[in-house]
């Protein structure tokens, strides 16, 4: 058995009435109207009141009986961005608001210095914009909706901590026309409730157990919006643990290195000769002489005067036997005349 507050309005933002509905009959009895347009609601079980955001952006807080207060802006986050959230769960103290493809965690604990503040945003990757709302399973701490964004509707998960999107079933049974499901309600039998806004100027109130077809429970007019937060007395989960801070390594310096004793030599006396530049080279003055200019002596080659003198004493020989011999033919010639 679980009871959950549910909320609608009207198409256009017309009529905004509060109800509880029991499951998983889905009867419902009606706690009153209210003014103000409410969506994305979650029930905070340790302070037994449900949480959500109002047509402005204003945080609300609601009580069994319907009651309603308007708690202001939250701070973290520019005025009225919230205003569009659609989809709305509670953690622990914490009420986490979907607005686009964005997780916004806000925290409702009265006692908490960060009370009202938006301590957490997450993306939700892939993007699943066709979740209106989701409630959160109270086993596995993710939360589960229906995505009817393309083609047949799908149950899909959500992880609050890291924003991971993951398509779990496509359940049979779910009208495949587009439509909005736009409250979401989990029981302590896992089952997921999820109401369907408008399919043909109804809405339809489906309930989808783990690893079945859908059934639809129950039927009511048609509406613009709806939302839902329960099982009431159901306790909460606990808020997914903030993520681990940045770690840097840092790599302390290396020790420095034991002094080491430096033995400075003596000087060395070092003796610098003078470098002497040699005098540019002059050029050579040429005084002009009136002179003859020098001739070299012709040297005969040895060879050719021990030839001539050689020739010169056979000459000489030569002529010396001739004088011999004709001295002594002239005398013998002298030698006759006289014997004659």
């Amino acid at each position: 058995m679980c009871e959950a507050i549910l909320v609608r309005t009207g198409e256009h933002g017309i009529g905004t009435t509060l109800s509880t509905v029991s499951l998983p009959s889905g009867a419902e009895r009606q706690l009153r109207s209210a003014s103000v347009e409410m969506n994305a609601l979650g029930y905070v079980s340790s302070q037994d009141l449900v949480y959500g955001i109002g047509d402005h952006g204003h945080v609300l807080r609601i009580d069994r009986s319907g009651g309603i207060k308007d708690l202001g802006y939250p701070q973290g986050v520019p005025r009225g961005d919230l205003a569009l959230a659609t989809a709305g769960a509670a953690m622990g103290g914490t009420l986490v608001v979907r607005l686009d493809d964005r997780l916004f965690t806000i925290d409702v604990t009265p006692s908490s210095r960060t009370y009202l503040s938006v301590t957490r945003v997450v993306r939700m990757r892939p993007e699943a914009d066709g979740v209106d709302d989701f409630a959160v399973d109270p086993v596995d701490g993710l939360f589960y909706g229906v995505n009817s964004t393309h083609g047949r509707p799908t149950v899909v998960s959500i992880d609050p901590s890291t924003g991971a999107v993951h398509v779990v079933a496509t359940p049979a049974g779910l009208p495949a026309h587009g439509s909005s499901y736009g409250a979401a309600v989990i029981d302590s039998s896992r089952t997921l409730y999820v109401l369907d806004n408008d399919d043909g100027h109804r809405s339809r109130l489906f309930a989808i157990p783990r690893g079945g077809p859908a059934r639809e429970v129950s039927s009511a007019p048609a509406v613009g919006t709806s939302d839902a937060a329960g099982c009431l007395g159901m306790p909460t989960p606990p808020p997914p643990p903030p993520p681990p801070p940045t770690t840097t390594t840092t790599t302390p310096p290396p020790p420095p290195p034991p002094p080491t004793t430096t033995t400075t030599p003596p000087p060395t006396t070092t003796t610098t000769r003078a470098v002497v530049i040699p005098p540019p080279p002059q050029r050579p003055v040429v005084v002009p002489s009136t002179t003859k200019p020098w001739k070299a002596p012709q040297v005969t080659p040895v060879a050719s005067a021990d030839h001539e003198e050689r020739t010169k004493q056979r000459r000489w020989a030569l002529t010396a036997v001739i004088l011999l011999v004709g001295g002594g033919a002239a005398t013998h010639a002298a030698a006759r005349a006289r014997h004659r």
